[in-house]
């Protein structure tokens, strides 16, 4: 294998992947989470597509889930045992492994942005609560009434007093530059005390980026995911396997076996390769990325929305409109349309003793573009 350094030398096809939390209820509001992620998808993607940063198509993707009033990140956050809102994010670039990160933060409806701006504007990669809000301030970052961000739903739970739920939302991006990027977002645990932080303000945890390897963003448990240091492991899973969807798998066994939790995970690789796992019910996901070679317009552009493993929506452009044509699947292995979905084998890789080769992966389901002409 050539040294990191010269696998990413030259231009790369741009690719985004997204996620809506291992946490999202697989009972209520499957048609809310497609959209919310479709619509997040979509802004990284424009980002991308006009030839931008990764940096700033994670972060777009990140604020258009935290605008989203159903998942767990700025409006629509859980709410502490106190019953406020206090956010987690993180976000890092993978090229001189820059870094920034927020945590309990309050009146701030976008923290994976105040997250950047500590990476940016400041020394330190984390800050949390009043410094915080101190420092968004110094940056002239915009406040709001902390009830803007409690909805109804998460008021309801918390006077209900609903079984602690947790879920987070992050982006990994892939830019034509060769540049990797990752971002999280999390209002927390549900009921959690106040001051309490989560992996997805700790780099290396909830979210990591090596622009040389690969980058991720995680969801789930918490504790669990900290006490295995989950982002960085993944990527470490993924350099030795180089297989995004198998390091992916290896990397959530890890999480429930020594972690003593749950979760999931997205992770885009150097080239731009894909893969997710989670050992939850459902983890909202979508992707965007050229089908085949880039023609500079997008215009082969492919992606699906899939629902832990039950429903997606794939679209393909309407050719000179700038917009899609909307294909829905119904998932397991049941095709519509122009798509075909396929169930392949990964080889198995000889791993260490935490993964020896004879181990048995699941089956990977794969889509095949099958557009007609």
């Amino acid at each position: 294998m050539p040294p990191q350094r010269d696998r990413v030398a030259g231009p790369r096809v741009p690719s985004i992947l997204v996620h809506g939390g291992a946490g999202a209820d697989p009972v209520e509001g499957r048609d809310e989470l497609r959209a919310g992620v479709r619509v997040a998808i979509l802004e990284g993607w424009r980002i991308l597509a006009g030839g931008g940063s990764a940096l700033d198509a994670v972060e777009r993707a990140v604020r258009a889930l935290e605008d989203h009033p159903r998942f767990n990140a700025g409006r629509g956050s859980v709410l502490t045992s106190a019953g406020a809102v206090e956010t987690d994010a993180s976000i890092m670039e993978g090229d001189r492994l820059q870094c920034g990160a927020v945590g309990a933060v309050s009146r701030i409806a976008n923290p994976v942005t105040l997250a950047r701006r500590v990476m940016e504007a400041s020394r330190h990669i984390l800050l949390v609560g009043e410094g915080a809000l101190a420092f968004a301030r110094a940056q002239g970052l915009p406040e709001c009434d902390p009830e803007a961000l409690v909805t109804e739903r998460q008021r309801l739970r918390h006077r209900e007093l609903v079984p602690a739920t947790k879920g987070t939302v992050g982006a990994v991006a892939l830019d034509r530059n060769g540049t990797i990027a990752a971002a999280t977002s999390t209002g927390g645990l549900a009921g959690k005390l106040p001051g309490r932080v989560g992996d997805s303000a700790l780099i290396g945890c909830g979210t990591y980026a090596e622009s040389s390897i690969g980058g991720v963003s995680c969801t789930g448990d918490g504790e669990a995911i900290m006490r295995v240091v989950l982002a960085r492991r993944a990527l470490d899973d993924l350099k030795e396997a180089d297989d995004p969807e198998y390091a992916a798998r290896v990397a959530v066994d890890l999480l429930v076996e020594e972690g003593r939790g749950h979760g999931g995970l997205i992770l885009l690789d150097w080239r731009g390769r894909m893969g997710w796992a989670h050992s939850t019910p459902l983890m909202p996901v979508a992707l965007m990325s050229p089908a085949g070679q880039m023609d500079g317009t997008g215009s082969q552009l492919f992606n699906y929305l899939a629902l832990g493993g039950r429903a997606a929506v794939a679209s393909r452009p309407r050719p000179g409109t700038g917009s899609h044509e909307i294909i829905a699947l119904n998932l397991p292995f049941a095709g519509s349309g122009n798509i075909r979905p396929t169930i392949m084998e990964p080889s198995r890789i000889a791993r260490s003793a935490q993964m020896p080769s004879d181990k048995s992966v699941p089956p990977r389901l794969e889509f095949r573009r099958q557009f007609n002409s």
